[in-house]
């Protein structure tokens, strides 16, 4: 009798996600996001928009149409990108964790990474849907580079050097959603106080910004 009323309820119990199972959504969904953007975004009429002021119109088709050759290579190193960008940022959060010698699998920390990085790809969603509506001809180097809900839309009428409004355009929902779930993933393991999980998820945040101010302000004084 036990067994007879032990199995339907096995049966209905919900499956958990698996995490490649969770990876690979991500990264198809990325992958969806990549091919909408280079098929009705990234026109050869937006590159004629950004590019006429120092490009004759027969070398911008010739530089639209060398980008379009290695756009399959970019297809098939999404996936790589993406599973590079989530262990490099779980390596930095084991980091702290191996120092206070608080032992977590890097299976779990890679799971807690790639939740967050649903965060991500809701902002490319929201991205797309942002460039979506606005006429090809009105785009400019702000419009590509602006991140709707973002702190930059505070300074929309100021100048920044492209390092900084990089830094500025950072601060917005998405990425505060990143560091929260980074933070919720590290507290629920019961390693770890809240107060760590907290010191943890936005000092990765913050020197994977203060990494990427640096490179973009190195690779503009080199341009």
């Amino acid at each position: 009798m036990d067994k007879a009323l032990a199995l339907p309820i096995s049966i209905h119990e919900p499956k958990r996600l698996k995490t490649w199972q969770l990876f690979a959504i991500l990264a198809a969904i990325n992958l969806l996001v990549i091919l909408i953007l280079n098929k009705f975004i990234l026109t050869r009429e937006v590159y004629y928009t950004l590019l006429s002021s120092r490009m004759e119109t027969s070398r911008i088709d010739d530089y639209f149409s060398m980008i379009n050759k290695f756009r399959l290579w970019g297809y098939l190193a999404a996936p790589v990108i993406l599973w590079f960008k989530i262990t490099i940022v779980s390596l930095l959060i084991q980091l702290p964790l191996m120092i206070k010698f608080i032992e977590i699998p890097f299976k779990q920390i890679f799971r807690i990474v790639a939740w967050a990085n649903a965060a991500m790809v809701i902002l490319s969603i929201v991205n797309i849907i942002h460039l979506w509506n606005i006429p090809a001809s009105e785009y400019t180097k702000n419009t590509m580079s602006f991140i709707p809900l973002s702190l930059m839309g505070l300074f929309h009428n100021l100048h920044f050097s492209a390092a900084a409004k990089g830094f500025i355009n950072s601060i917005n929902v998405f990425e505060l959603l990143w560091v929260f779930v980074i933070y919720k993933g590290l507290s629920r393991t019961g390693k770890l106080e809240k107060i760590d999980s907290a010191i943890i998820a936005s000092g990765v945040w913050v020197g994977l910004e203060i990494f990427q101010y640096a490179l973009l302000t190195y690779l503009n004084r080199m341009g």
